[in-house]
């Protein structure tokens, strides 16, 4: 073998040798780029299944949606009056009021009993009244919001108690009911006492 095909065979080798090595490092290169899109891909798919999660499983408060009392209490939703708004029942510090019965000084509430087993299931109302006065009155109307009122021309002696029931227009729709109670009293002198007091209850 002469010197010029030994150096046309050497050439061929590491020609060969180079087009080798560049092919295998593009199919490298190729198969890292396919394993990076794919990590890619997956991290993008767990990121939109989490970001749906979180939109399924987010809470819907609708509480505020609700303009009146009645239908804020109605509502689906764990929902309070609050004055004014409707709120979610853990924002609202009605939640938390003690039960209490008031009325006016002179006259109180010592007992009340509502439940939902008034005319056609709707609410009724028991309210126990004690005049603690020294003198007889007549019980001229007890008004309790957003339930109905008591229009009656009743004696309450002096010292004396008596129980009064109030049929409302509508269902009580929570298991605690607060609502303002206005009254309308007339004493054996004449004079007029207009109450204006507050009722937190449990409905039965």
């Amino acid at each position: 073998m002469n010197k010029k095909a030994i150096v046309t065979a050497i050439l061929l080798f590491v020609l060969g040798l180079f087009i080798f090595t560049a092919c295998t490092s593009t199919s490298t290169t190729s198969t890292t780029n396919q394993q990076n899109s794919g990590n890619f891909d997956s991290a993008n798919n767990q990121k939109e299944k989490i970001s749906e999660n979180k939109l399924e499983t987010k809470p819907q408060n609708s509480c505020n949606t609700y303009t009146s009392k009645y239908e804020c209490q109605s509502s689906k939703y764990d929902c309070e009056w609050d004055d004014t708004l409707c709120v979610p029942s853990n924002q609202s510090p009605n939640t938390y009021r003690p039960l209490m019965c008031s009325l006016t000084p002179g006259i109180a509430c010592v007992d009340m009993k509502l439940d939902n087993q008034g005319i056609n299931g709707k609410g009724r109302v028991k309210l126990t009244v004690l005049n603690a006065m020294s003198m007889d009155v007549d019980v001229i109307s007890i008004d309790l919001e957003d339930c109905g009122n008591l229009n009656v021309k009743s004696k309450l002696s002096a010292r004396q108690q008596q129980i009064f029931t109030i049929d409302c227009l509508q269902p009580f729709p929570k298991q605690k009911f607060y609502g303002q109670v206005n009254t309308t009293f007339k004493t054996s002198t004449g004079d007029v006492i207009k109450g204006r007091g507050m009722l937190v209850a449990k409905v039965e």
